[in-house]
């Protein structure tokens, strides 16, 4: 409260979660201080937020979190800069020398340096961590803190939870602190410089955490709560299988993908027909980031590019072209870019119309923490030929395999021969997509993926059409959930919605079907610390054929010195014989017994007694054989 900006539209505002960016620009409680990147007014470049007037203690600190962004994937970069200040004039000043006077810049966060700094976070900070800023150099001091906007077509800003203060003295060191979550008290810590704990109790969902300092003459108000989205029981994934008389599945583990083909459009770094309708500009470019679906680290083995000519010849002969893999350099200090870099290339490859070329990335390239771009050079630079996803229709105003949908999404449409569709033209083929560590045990793995080692040309596969993705604003930034260390202790495979089976690998067979028919499999994950079971994966239908043993037959019986004997041949895939009995017909009959041979002696107790008999193994089991009747009086 009492917190002040000047009056002029677009400025400085009081977010709640609706009017804004959303409730991620919130980091704690209902509202924050938010600023967008476009004013009304751009004659006026610097827009100020500032506190009422106080006294600077000794040793006193101004801690904000803020939500700051330089770059995002989906926008690209758009360095952002902000001034914290001391300011303890009226505001009435006329020079700059006289504004200047009363003013002390605390801190310039200047948007280019930090990207320059941190060429992997690009000094971004969704509300990572608070920012504290020292005032011990204007100690004593009465005037205003200020956040101060310079307008230079950055991003959006947002600042929450601002704390100023400084110790009086006389305080002891805290002996411990007491962690709570959801209100309650979850954790005593010991000691004053132990200041990390993690939470294994956690709910799936949204989850609220404040600490207490303990001090010998009782414990603290609350911290500012932090909170976390914690997907507490992911599922598995990619579940597929074969029938037959058994049920072979097979699985990822959560967070892990497949092996697949890729394609990521973003009109605002690739080069194709909507930003580039000249034939004489040849290279065409499509950027990678991990909106697509995947998870850094990325190995990428393949990468590929499909063709089309107008004249459904090959370009007369000009049908020569080069497509490598490039890091982009980002932001230079002090303005510009910085030159990309060139992960792998294969040069002087020949397409052919409406094929797909895919080429073998040897040895592949591996991308830890950012996207890449795959380029395409048609070496004709006056034709822009062979033409792909970039190149025009001869009246050089539409093009054919470039489709727009309601003005709200972009995507591109070919049908290579044989009629497989292809909305994508330029991919990339990740063999490897690493997820967030959720497993403690070393089981929980999905193995090695074998590489490409050879360049193809053909058409692409019906299992590898590539689903169009659209680009993201950078108005829309959004944060994902995060991701917790967890404990996978097994996983549980169901059959028609009951139980059947666990694993603790990635695969599992279900020999125990005994009717022919389709069966519905889904696979769930069992984790510890908290004990939860996720939801069911992606479901599959198999036929699976009934293999279920024989009974055993048939049964012959015979006396022995008092006792009744019975014997079956050997029944084919069995291990053991159940053998029930029942003083009538038609009542329960009860296991007497389990025999590993073909043959059991039964000690009369009573005078009639009935008996059935079941072959089984360690996974199926036959139907009871029909009723056996002995009478025990000679």
């Amino acid at each position: 409260k009492g917190w002040v900006t000047e009056a002029a539209g677009n400025n400085w505002f009081v977010a709640d979660g609706t009017v804004g960016f959303g409730p991620e620009y919130i980091h704690d409680g209902t509202y924050s201080a938010m600023i967008g990147y476009t004013f009304d007014d751009n004659a006026v470049k610097l827009r100020w937020l500032y506190s009422p007037s106080i006294t600077v203690g000794t040793g006193g600190t101004w801690d904000f979190w803020t939500y700051y962004i330089n770059y995002t994937s989906g926008s690209g970069l758009w360095p952002t800069d902000i001034y914290y200040v001391f300011y303890k004039g009226t505001f009435t000043e006329r020079t700059g020398t006289a504004i200047a006077a009363n003013t002390t810049i605390l801190e310039f966060w200047d948007g280019e340096v930090l990207v320059a700094n941190d060429p992997v976070g690009y000094g971004n900070n969704f509300y990572e961590s608070m920012v504290s800023v020292d005032l011990s150099a204007i100690a004593g001091q009465t005037g205003v803190l200020a956040f101060v906007y310079s307008y230079n077509d950055g991003y959006q800003m947002a600042i929450d939870d601002v704390v100023i203060g400084a110790p009086t003295g006389g305080i002891p060191e805290p002996t411990g602190y007491e962690v709570y979550r959801a209100g309650a008290k979850i954790a005593d810590v010991t000691g004053p410089t132990n200041v990390t704990y993690q939470d294994l109790g956690f709910a799936d969902g949204l989850n609220t955490y404040y600490v207490r300092a303990v001090y010998p003459t009782g414990s603290s108000i609350t911290s500012i709560p932090a909170t976390a989205t914690i997907d507490a029981n992911p599922k598995p994934g990619y579940l597929i299988g074969t029938g037959g008389t058994s049920a072979t599945l097979s699985w990822f583990q959560p967070y892990k993908n497949p092996p697949m083909w890729y394609a990521y459009y973003d009109v605002n770094e690739s080069t194709t027909t909507i930003d580039m309708m000249d034939v004489a500009a040849p290279k065409r470019r499509v950027k990678f980031a991990s909106n697509a679906g995947y998870y850094y680290p990325a190995t990428i083995d393949s990468i590929s590019a499909i063709f089309y000519d107008w004249d459904e010849g090959n370009w007369g002969g000009a049908n020569t072209f080069n497509i490598r893999i490039q890091a982009a350099g980002g932001y230079a200090p002090g303005g510009g870019m910085l030159p990309d870099t060139t992960l792998f290339e294969a040069l002087n490859l020949t397409a052919t119309h409406l094929q797909e070329y895919k080429v073998a990335v040897v040895p592949p390239v591996t991308r830890t923490s950012r996207g890449w771009a795959v380029e395409v050079e048609a070496l004709s630079a006056t034709t822009g030929n062979p033409g792909n996803l970039a190149g025009p229709s001869p009246d050089a105003d539409v093009n054919s395999y470039f489709y727009y949908t309601t003005e709200a999404s972009y995507n591109y449409y070919m049908v290579l021969s044989g009629g497989t569709p292809a909305e994508y033209a330029i991919m990339s083929h990740i063999i490897s997509s690493d997820p967030p560590a959720i497993a403690k045990s070393g089981w929980a793995t999905a193995g090695q993926f074998n590489s490409r080692t050879t360049s193809v040309a053909g058409s692409l596969g019906n299992d590898e059409k590539i689903e169009g993705i659209p680009y993201y604003d950078k108005r829309t930034k959004t944060i994902p959930a995060v991701k917790s260390v967890k404990a996978i202790d097994y996983y549980r495979i169901y059959r028609n919605g009951s139980p059947i089976g666990t694993s603790t690998t990635l695969n599992y067979e279900d020999t125990s079907v005994t009717v022919t028919g389709d069966y519905t499999y889904a696979v769930t994950a069992h984790y510890a610390n908290p004990v939860g079971e996720s939801d069911f994966s992606n479901e599959i239908v198999l036929n699976v054929q009934g293999g279920g043993l024989e009974a055993p037959a048939p049964i012959t019986t015979s006396v022995v010195t008092g006792n009744v004997r019975f014997d079956w041949p050997d029944v084919a895939g069995a291990t053991s014989y159940d053998v029930y009995s029942s003083a009538t017909p038609y009542g329960t009959f009860a296991l007497l017994t389990n025999v590993t041979v073909s043959e059991y002696t039964y000690t009369p107790t009573a005078t009639k007694m009935f008996f059935q008999f079941v072959s089984k193994n360690s996974t199926k089991e036959s139907p009871k054989t029909i009723e056996v009747k002995r009478s025990m009086t000679k």
